[in-house]
Order: structure tokens, then sequence, then C-alpha cells
């Protein structure tokens, strides 16, 4: 939740740790590391992938459009307002925002 709410920069070891990567690869490494995996995963029966697939997220499909409807309609809600506008600003000025001076309501 911190790094959703601060925005912070997550390193790929913090990723790892969270759960969002499975593994820390050397510099340069990546794409052989990758080949690597896919290979594996090549040498199994395609039916099988599909099927462990529709079993793993056919359960959750309903609920990650819901999630991104939801993500969207707020995304939309904030698009152009005061804290969007400083952002953009603070972008093309290559500055740091400051949101100090907004009163925006929070629910």
């Amino acid at each position: 939740m911190w790094f959703l709410l601060s925005s912070e920069w997550m390193d790929a070891e913090q990723c790892v740790e969270a759960g969002l990567a499975l593994e820390v690869c050397e510099p340069g490494a990546l794409l052989d590391r990758t080949l690597e995996r896919a290979s594996a995963l090549a040498e199994l029966p395609p039916a099988s992938l599909a099927a462990t697939k529709r079993l793993v997220v056919g359960s959750q499909r309903e609920q990650l459009r819901a999630a991104i409807r939801a993500e969207n309609e707020e995304l939309d809600r904030l698009l152009g307002g005061p804290a969007n506008r400083e952002a953009i600003a603070a972008f093309r000025e290559k500055r740091s925002p400051d949101f100090s001076a907004l009163n925006e309501s929070v629910s």
C-alpha cells in the first residue's frame, strides 16, 4: 500500500519481496533469463497451460473488470483537476510538484 500511496520507486528486490516480480536478474541477463523461462513453458502442452491460466484467472475475471472500471472512473474524475494541473505544470517546468495549496475533497 505504501508504494501505491507514496508513488515511491520500487527497486527490483522490493518488487520480489512484494510479490510483483519472480526474481532479480543480473544486469544484462534479463533477456537470457526470459528466454530460459519461455523455453521451459514452451516444452509443456499448450492445452495444459491454457487450462491452468483459465483456472487461475477465470474466477477473478469479473472482479478484475470491475476494478478496471472503477479505476478508470476515478482517473476521469481527477483528470483536469487541480492536482492533475499542478503535476503537469511541474513536469513541464522540470520541478517537483507542490500540492500543499490544494484543498481537494477526500472521500
